[in-house]
């Protein structure tokens, strides 16, 4: 108990990682809470996000400006433009085509996105709730008691 092989054979490799809980904010983060700040100082409003609305239910959270309602000429849209078409966009046609190369030189078809898929590579030890501080067990306490009891008793510690 308390040696250096037993301290290597029961060694938690888990509590060797520092996971960071409060990651610094991204200096994009910041400069958009500052330029907030500027504007909410500049129009002398507090611009904050409007999380419950009670509105009508034919309006979008954009407002009833997109509508055109029965005798309200003043917001007339434009309906069936022309909406161009440039057709694939190159950064997926890139990437289809580098999938393709992969998959002809491996002799393999990726298959992504499917329950088969998510299944086959699905990462088990993500299910797996660690509890790094568990309840010692009653005999680990009694043995412990009895180890402080028995140092004091001798007046020597024991390793």
């Amino acid at each position: 108990m308390g040696t250096d092989e037993s301290r290597a054979k029961y060694h938690n490799k888990a509590k060797d990682t520092l996971y960071n809980y409060y990651p610094a904010l991204d200096k994009d983060v910041i400069t958009s809470q500052r330029n907030l700040a500027d504007t909410e100082a500049l129009l002398g409003k507090n611009l904050e996000l409007q999380l419950e609305s009670s509105s009508d239910p034919i309006c979008s959270s954009a407002g009833c400006t997109q509508y055109n309602h029965p005798g309200d000429s003043s917001a007339k849209i434009p309906r069936n433009y022309f909406v161009p078409n440039f057709g694939k966009d190159p950064d997926m046609t890139g990437t289809m085509n580098s999938i393709s190369i992969a998959e002809a030189l491996k002799k393999h078809h990726l298959i992504m996105g499917t329950e088969e898929s998510r299944a086959k590579y699905h990462n088990k030890t993500k299910d797996t709730l660690y509890n790094y501080y568990p309840a010692l067990d009653k005999d680990v306490i009694t043995t412990q008691r009895n180890l402080v009891a028995a140092e004091e008793t001798l007046g020597q510690k024991l390793e």
